[in-house]
């Protein structure tokens, strides 16, 4: 077995954990390595060991995203022959397509990485983390789902972009976090989403597939400040909202990375405490 430096490790550990990641965002999570150094190592772990494959995404016929790293099989045996990472697999798919949801796939991890340092910070254990774009199943036997999908009662499925379920001081949470990228002109679809997820609420079914007795806390994050205040003021207006607003809470994806702990709040501004 090929021996890792800690920051190769990390770099590793980080693949098992949300998959798909950005040199930047490899760099926040290495507590602010060079990204020079960064690229050397992640050279070494594509073409040296055979450990990881990246892709690029060209945004505009100008404008070329950073390259996304993954686990390649190879990656992946290395992974699970160390405990302490845990079992992971590599995506299924040898050709990964995610041009169309680049920046929102971006913009939920980004909202997971801080949300995993602020727990970590506060000394709040993640019993389980999984994210719309974790499956399981096959394509071949048309059994491939996502692991965070939640079926409401009358049949259909409602699939969170993560979930997390959150321990400290013999207490349980259960967090259902979705990312909004959309600007101005789709607000309608955002406040449809929110709907749908009231109705996991109502019913319940996030709180018992994941076995929590309380309700479920919906995260609503925003690439978009305007479309947050928007939003914000639109379900403050609506009266058949305000028995469930107290499970959900927003923020902006730049108030996320400066303070994650400090950046929730509900429509009337009352904070999220995680402890």
């Amino acid at each position: 077995m090929l021996l890792l430096n800690s920051t190769e490790c990390t770099i590793m550990e980080s693949l098992a954990k949300y998959r798909f990641l950005t040199t930047s965002q490899f760099q926040v999570l290495t507590g602010g390595k060079s990204l020079s150094y960064l690229r050397q190592l992640l050279r070494s772990l594509k073409k040296d060991r055979q450990y990881v494959k990246s892709f690029r995404v060209t945004l505009t016929s100008h404008v070329r995203a950073e390259d996304t790293f993954y686990l390649t099989p190879a990656g992946a045996d290395f992974v699970n022959s160390n405990k302490s990472f845990g079992l992971v697999t590599a995506p299924q798919s040898g050709k990964v397509q995610i041009v169309r949801d680049y920046q929102h796939r971006n913009a939920s991890i980004d909202c997971f990485i801080h949300a995993h340092m602020h727990m970590e910070q506060c000394g709040i254990h993640v019993a389980e983390f999984v994210t719309y774009y974790d499956h399981v199943g096959s394509t071949k036997g048309n059994t491939l789902q996502s692991k965070a999908q939640l079926l409401l009662n009358d049949g259909r499925r409602v699939i969170p972009d993560g979930i997390f379920v959150i321990e400290k001081d013999s207490k349980t949470k259960l967090l259902l976090v979705e990312m909004f990228c959309d600007d101005s002109r789709n607000l309608q679809r955002v406040l449809q989403s929110i709907a749908t997820h009231a109705k996991v609420l109502a019913q319940g079914v996030a709180s018992k597939k994941y076995g929590v007795q309380d309700n479920a806390i919906v995260l609503c994050a925003f690439y978009h400040e305007k479309t947050l205040e928007s939003i914000v003021n639109r379900l403050r207006e609506n009266e058949r909202f305000a028995s469930i607003s107290p499970y959900f809470f927003f923020a902006s994806l730049p108030d996320i990375k400066v303070d994650f702990g400090k950046a929730w709040r509900d429509i009337h501004g009352k904070p999220l405490i995680f402890q």
